[in-house]
């Protein structure tokens, strides 16, 4: 909450979250991870970005053992982790050299189907695995969407919106989520930080305090 709440001050939060990861928390660790592909710590950094995952990985956090196996696409593993096996030590080295951010962060050749209004198709954006690991970590946060009311723009519950949303804070979202989301502003063209739910004036406060405090 320090992190993300713009009431708050972001640098108690990271001198926690750097604390919980020297003391050898997994967590605290790929709160980093995070962190730093989510464009909060100034253009992502991706192979320090995968650094901070691999670590997390060492430490234990299954999230992060998880996220490296979808990364490297390593499908077998990824069985083998839902099925409660542990890996050897080195598993996650291999894994972090043999992610393809190339791969990861090349936009798909896209089709015009119109030009007004301009619409195209894109084929192959996400793949079935990620997909599937999208499904998996937003169903737990599923909850009535509701829409903005035209004059106030508050939140509320109406007939005409009758599926599930979920809302992820920054600290629900994963090095994978952020990945996409590069992709999706390399193919739409804005920064990450003209999507919806981003503060601009909190990002650039907090980026600011994180270049000067996050030394691991």
């Amino acid at each position: 909450m320090l992190l993300v709440d713009t009431r708050l001050d972001p640098t108690e939060g990271i001198r926690l979250t750097m604390e919980a990861a020297q003391s050898g928390s997994g967590e605290a660790m790929h709160l980093f991870a995070v962190l730093g592909a989510s464009g909060r710590m100034g253009t992502p950094d991706w192979p320090r970005v995968l650094m901070f995952l691999q670590r997390a990985a060492e430490q234990g956090f299954p999230l992060a053992q998880a996220e490296l196996a979808l990364l490297a696409d390593d499908a077998a593993l990824s069985g083998a982790l839902a099925q409660g096996e542990t890996p050897r030590p080195e598993t996650w080295d291999r894994l972090r050299l043999a992610v393809d951010l190339a791969a990861w962060l090349r936009v798909p050749s896209t089709r015009a189907l119109r030009s007004d209004p301009r619409i195209g198709v894109c084929e192959s954006f996400a793949s079935p695995a990620l997909c599937h690991w999208l499904i998996e970590r937003g169903r737990p946060h599923l909850k009535r969407a509701r829409i903005d009311t035209l004059k106030t723009y508050t939140p509320i519950f109406s007939e005409a919106r009758n599926y599930s949303s979920a809302d992820l804070d920054l600290g629900q979202t994963d090095v994978a989520m952020h990945l996409l989301r590069a992709r999706m502003c390399a193919l739409a063209g804005p920064t990450t930080t003209a999507m919806e739910g981003r503060s601009e004036e909190h990002t650039s406060e907090l980026q600011s305090r994180l270049h000067l405090v996050c030394r691991l």
